[in-house]
Parts: structure tokens; C-alpha cells; sequence
């Protein structure tokens, strides 16, 4: 679902840097330099951009866990995982008691 979006802003952005300088020809291109390089690094930014968001988005739950994970070994609680990544929990000792009794 994110690659469909990733991957559609990406084809936006190169049909407008192909529209903007192949159209007006190589003269034009000749003319202003600093604006291709500009161009050029705004589209690695905006390609680096869509790849993170979407690496973020697919590992999100995982990092989320990781982060529960050693938040609770640092103030002394219990990680309990949740079923889904993404769903793990911190929780005192008193609310794990409460919750799972027979262990």
C-alpha cells in the first residue's frame, strides 16, 4: 500500500524534472546549471524521503516493540508482547499480577 504511494510521487517528480528540461531542449539546460543541480538534489532528497517513510511505516511496529522493550528493562517493569507487532506493553508489577495471576 505505502510502495503504491511511494512509488507514485516518484514518477510525479521525474515526469515534472523530464517535462521542465527535455522539453525546452538542451539549450535552455545550457543556461541556468545551478538550477539542474538544485533539481537533481531535490530528487535525491524526495527519493531518500519516500524510502524511509516507507521503511518506517513496513518495520514500525518492530521498532515500536524494541523500544517498549528496553523502556521496561530501564524502569524495572514487565514487557508483555502484544499479538500483533506493534500491540507490546509495559506494565508494573502490580498490573501484571493482576493480569496473569498464575504465572
Amino acid at each position: 500500500k505505502i510502495f503504491k504511494k511511494s512509488s507514485n510521487f516518484i514518477v510525479m517528480i521525474l515526469f515534472f524534472w523530464y517535462n521542465g528540461y527535455i522539453i525546452r531542449g538542451v539549450g535552455a539546460m545550457g543556461m541556468n546549471k545551478n538550477g539542474q543541480a538544485l533539481v537533481e538534489y531535490v530528487l535525491i532528497v524526495a527519493i531518500i524521503s519516500v524510502i524511509t517513510v516507507s521503511i518506517v511505516s513496513y518495520f514500525g511496529g518492530y521498532l515500536k516493540d524494541t523500544i517498549v522493550k528496553t523502556s521496561c528493562e530501564l524502569v524495572n517493569n514487565y514487557y508483555v508482547e502484544g499479538e500483533k507487532p506493534g500491540d507490546a506493553e509495559c506494565l508494573t508489577k502490580e498490573e501484571y499480577e493482576l493480569r496473569y495471576p498464575e504465572q
